[in-house]
């Protein structure tokens, strides 16, 4: 079944009341429905009253031998735009086109279709004088100005290019430059569904791709060392070990690899020199006579920093060793020098009996004066006391008892010696 038109197609009724035509006969010098129209096809038919005011235009159904005019739809009619209920009389059924069917250029030379256009066809095909470019704009309605343009390449450009929309999704969209939905569909093109010549500028600086979006990166140079933010990593809550790992330009010729951080010791290591030296396990070594006074630092050395016998006598100044730092019985004899202790240095009444040496007080060594000094005898001599006499340049003692056993001559001598 079709919609088809024809010139020339006219017929005659007796029909009354709003069912089917029954139609009656080709009118003189036209056609039958059957024969313009054909069987079962659609048409856009017109009935007209000859003696009454009755008019009805719609769109009609041929049965089956075209015998019958079924009145589908009633675009106009005497009745309101309803269906007629005819009256008797003859009719005139013709093929008409409804004026609010018709496709026509207006005095701006504008076709406007008044409903939706079907293309049985499927092609569209659009020229122009080439003085332009063709188009197509979609209008969200008839009074308004909004519409979306769809522009051919222009003639210059010699290009010839097809635009597939897409093949399932429903409500999918076509995007503009300037437009702010979303791309759901992944076919950007054929390459394996990727987007092909975007460069550093098509990307806004504040776009932020997600890290489960980003494929490893393995190939030398892609990422640049700068690019590396380690201000917001976590900072390590452990010691370095010698399992930790550090990025290394190996050579400083752009090629990156991991070193280990038990590396670092070593390579430290090996740059002390001069004095002092440095083992892989860290042990320090200073070399012989290296440290000199300047770096010391005042008052570094202590007891316990000082070998024993470390000072000796050159590492006194003189005149510095006071009595308080002279520990008791630290001074004997072997720590005194000869003619060491004079006068002055020993206390009085400090040097007893025990401290003489035998024969060491000689007759210089007894004041003047001695005896005399001494308190004088108030009584007379008795036999138990004792005298000091010279035997024979030996100094001993004598009882006065011993002066009565002596000859004349040694009493003379005697009393001589006591005066």
């Amino acid at each position: 079944m079709a919609l088809v038109l024809n010139d020339r197609v006219r017929e005659t009724t007796t029909t009354t009341g709003t069912g089917a035509v029954a139609l009656g006969g080709a009118v003189s010098g036209f056609e039958t429905f059957a024969a313009g129209i054909g069987n079962s096809n659609t048409v856009y038919y017109a009935i007209v009253h000859r003696t009454a005011a009755e008019f009805e235009v719609g769109l009609g159904t041929l049965d089956g031998d075209s015998s019958d005019l079924t009145r589908t739809t009633v675009i106009s009619s005497s009745n309101s735009d309803s269906a007629v209920d005819f009256a008797s009389g003859t009719k005139d059924v013709f093929c008409t086109l409804p004026a609010s069917k018709a496709v026509f250029e207006d005095a701006n030379s504008h076709v406007t279709l008044p409903h939706d256009l079907f293309i049985e066809g499927g092609i569209i095909d659009l020229k122009n004088d080439g003085n332009q470019v063709s188009q197509i704009k979609f209008y969200c309605e008839s009074s308004n100005a909004h519409a979306q343009t769809l522009i051919g390449a222009p003639h210059s450009e010699a290009a010839s290019n097809t635009l597939t929309l897409p093949s399932s999704g429903g409500s999918s969209k076509l995007l503009s430059a300037t437009s702010t939905a979303t791309v759901t569909n992944k076919s950007i093109d054929s390459d394996n569904n990727t987007i092909t010549n975007i460069v550093n500028a098509d990307i806004k600086s504040s776009a932020a791709i997600a890290d489960s979006k980003l494929a490893t990166i393995s190939t030398a140079g892609k990422v640049d060392i700068g690019a590396l933010e380690i201000d917001g990593a976590t900072e390590m809550s452990a010691d370095l070990a010698d399992a930790d790992l550090f990025i290394v330009d190996d050579g400083a010729g752009g090629t990156e690899k991991s070193m280990l951080a038990s590396r670092i010791p070593t390579y430290v290591f090996s740059k002390v020199s001069g004095d002092a030296t440095v083992a892989s396990n860290g042990a320090l070594t200073i070399a012989a006579q290296a440290v000199e006074n300047s770096m010391l630092a005042d008052d570094a050395v202590g007891a316990d920093e000082l070998a024993a016998n470390a000072v000796v006598t050159a590492s006194i100044v003189d005149d510095n060793v006071t009595q308080a730092k002279i520990a008791d019985d630290a001074v004997g004899a072997d720590q005194l020098a000869a003619s060491a202790v004079v006068t002055a240095s020993i206390v009085d009444d400090a040097i007893t009996e025990a401290k003489i040496a035998d024969d060491a007080v000689e007759s210089e060594h007894i004041n003047d004066n001695v005896i005399s000094g001494q308190s004088a005898l108030t009584s007379g001599l008795a036999t138990t006391d004792e005298l000091l006499i010279s035997d024979g340049g030996t100094i001993k003692r004598m009882d006065v008892s011993v002066i009565t056993e002596v000859t004349d001559d040694s009493a003379t001598a005697l009393a001589i010696a006591l005066g």
